[in-house]
């Protein structure tokens, strides 16, 4: 998952390498940030030999502030430490995961000595993000690993992390802005939810850059923005250094000739006022 900055400004650096790897046997399959699935399939990113393991047996989701594993119903089940996964459950460090009768221990590669010498599979080097989902068929694995980033991003705010949520975002959100500016089909829960993201890490940041990117991806929409993202920015409009009065107001004028319901024109006055406001600073 790339770290591009969705406005070409500078965010915080992820590291050189991978962070995180998994510990299988005698082997250390280092993990780059992105999606992964393990079973017995040999579409499987991670295959594992075991007949008692699943086709398709759990999703591993790894970015910089954490890694995430979901179960993507197993006949014989995740543990983790010893503890079924119900659904999805954060893996820390050191923490044994069983898939059936495979055993498999998550590490923290900047603080272990040990370093991968050579793949677990030949399919396991694949690193998956989500510009390779961005097909409508598979639209609902995309909002699923939008949900799972954004879950693991609002435990870093929650944190006061606020860099760490940025990291986590950067990718997925500048991928979702890409693809609108390229006329791509996209579902109206991932860009709302692409925007109500944007908004908290503004409004964490205490930085316009943030509601800069809900502007742009909504003018690229030409549809206004939900009516919760508006009125945290009217909130916090004070608090935004940068945030940009020319970007706002072409934005403003493109919807002028757009046809809109009347929640949306409602929207559209509030927009016209929030540009009001931001002139009057």
């Amino acid at each position: 998952m790339s770290a591009k900055d969705p406005l070409n400004q500078t965010l915080p650096a992820s590291s050189s390498g991978p962070r995180y790897g998994l510990v299988y046997g005698r082997r250390t399959l280092p993990l780059a940030e992105g999606e992964f699935i393990l079973g017995r399939g040999e579409d499987c990113h991670i295959t594992l030999d075991s007949a008692q393991v699943s086709r398709r047996h759990a999703r591993l989701l790894v970015t910089m502030a954490g890694v995430v594993v979901e179960d993507l119903g197993s006949v014989n089940g995740v543990i983790l430490d010893g503890q079924r996964v119900a659904k999805r459950a954060t893996v820390a460090p050191g923490a044994t995961l069983k898939l059936a009768d495979e055993l498999l221990r998550l590490v923290d590669l900047t603080s272990e000595s040990a370093r991968a010498t050579a793949p677990l599979r030949h399919s396991d080097t694949l690193r998956v993000d989500l510009a390779e989902t961005a097909g409508l068929e598979n639209t609902e694995r995309r909002q699923d690993a939008f949900a799972m980033l954004s879950t693991v991003a609002e435990k870093s705010l929650a944190l006061g992390r606020v860099a760490d949520a940025e990291r986590v975002l950067s990718g997925v959100l500048g991928q979702v802005l890409a693809d609108a500016q390229a006329k791509k089909p996209l579902p109206a829960a991932l860009t709302e939810g692409a925007a109500r993201q944007a908004a908290r890490l503004a409004v964490a940041a205490g930085h316009g850059r943030w509601a800069n990117y809900a502007i742009s991806l909504y003018a690229a929409l030409r549809r206004p923005l939900p009516m919760d993202v508006i009125d945290s920015l009217h909130e916090n409009v004070r608090k935004l250094p940068q945030l940009e009065t020319t970007r706002l107001s072409q934005y403003v004028t493109s919807l002028a000739g757009v046809d809109l319901s009347p929640a949306e024109r409602f929207a559209l006055r509030r927009l016209e006022g929030l540009l009001r406001v931001l002139k009057s600073i």
